[in-house]
């Protein structure tokens, strides 16, 4: 119920708007419902992806059902949403910077991006990190930079205001309550040094074994290299914001390597589409983990 004060696992509140709804909306169904929603939300991203990228919908959604069993897309956890929600706001900012469209639907697109932000971000904080160097690219490469960065940020205040309102209704210092749980339960879920060198060592090993896909996008053969795009850059640098969010969760959960993940399942396809050759034995480690980790 909204305006809600504290649960456990006191996540930012759009997770319950999203999951309060889908939970109302799915009600008749005995299991299986947010099995349901991670494969919706899959299927939109992938649906995404193609618009921007021009990759083949069904493979992307082969590769993010299949190859993301190691990091639990389909077992409901907030980071199915998040990868869907971060494309969106890649997506509308992209149409409103890019797309030759009239300038007050640009104005709308922008201020749309600007309010998935804002929502996004209220899913999991660590979505500020993963679409900052993507969202900066967006709207500051691109004409009218400083019109582009107000209109974000007109539209992230309004998604904002929207997500608050009960609170803001409610009164009696009832959101400066929200921040101050907010805050105490970030600071006591901060890990340990341990945890910390755990999770930073899960992130090497899933890298090492997602390498053969990182080195022939990085590579010097690569179409990173050889036929660079505005595009091809914005999926550069959505994976790059995305692997210091994943160390600054400071816990060594395999969900949270979805966050990098998702643009990583871009560029395989995009590398298969290209027809890219791998060694033989290059996905072996990776098959490995998947299976180990599906069963």
């Amino acid at each position: 119920m909204l305006p809600y004060q504290y649960v456990f696992d006191h996540k930012p509140v759009g997770v319950y708007v999203l999951y309060g709804v889908w939970d109302a909306l799915t009600a008749p169904l005995p299991v299986g419902k947010f099995t349901v929603l991670a494969l919706l939300s899959l299927a939109a991203f992938a649906a995404m992806a193609r618009s921007i990228w021009h990759t083949r919908w069904l493979w992307v959604f082969a590769a993010l059902v299949l190859l993301g069993a190691p990091f639990e897309l389909l077992a409901g956890n907030t980071e199915t949403l998040l990868i869907t929600t971060e494309l969106a706001v890649i997506w509308l900012t992209r149409k409103g910077t890019f797309a030759t469209t009239q300038q007050t639907n640009r104005a709308l697109l922008l201020m749309a991006a600007g309010a998935t932000f804002g929502l996004t971000v209220n899913i999991n904080y660590l979505e500020g990190i993963c679409l900052f160097l993507p969202v900066c690219f967006l709207l500051l490469t691109n004409t009218r930079p400083l019109f582009n960065v107000v209109l974000f940020a007109l539209g992230t205040c309004g998604g904002l205001v929207v997500l608050f309102s009960p609170y803001l209704v409610q009164g009696h210092h009832a959101l400066a309550d929200y921040f101050t749980l907010q805050h105490t339960f970030l600071h006591s879920y901060s890990a340990k040094l341990s945890k910390r060198i755990k999770a930073v060592l899960l992130l090497a090993a899933y890298l090492a074994v997602f390498s053969p896909i990182l080195i022939k996008w990085f590579g010097q053969k690569s179409i990173l290299k050889t036929a660079p795009t505005p595009d091809t850059t914005l999926l550069t640098l959505w994976f790059v914001s995305s692997v210091p969010a994943v160390l600054l969760s400071g816990h060594p959960f395999s969900h949270y390597s979805g966050l990098w993940f998702a643009p990583v399942s871009i560029m395989l396809v995009l590398l298969a589409q290209q027809k890219i050759h791998f060694s033989g034995w290059a996905f072996a480690p990776l098959a490995t983990v998947v299976v180990l980790r599906a069963c």
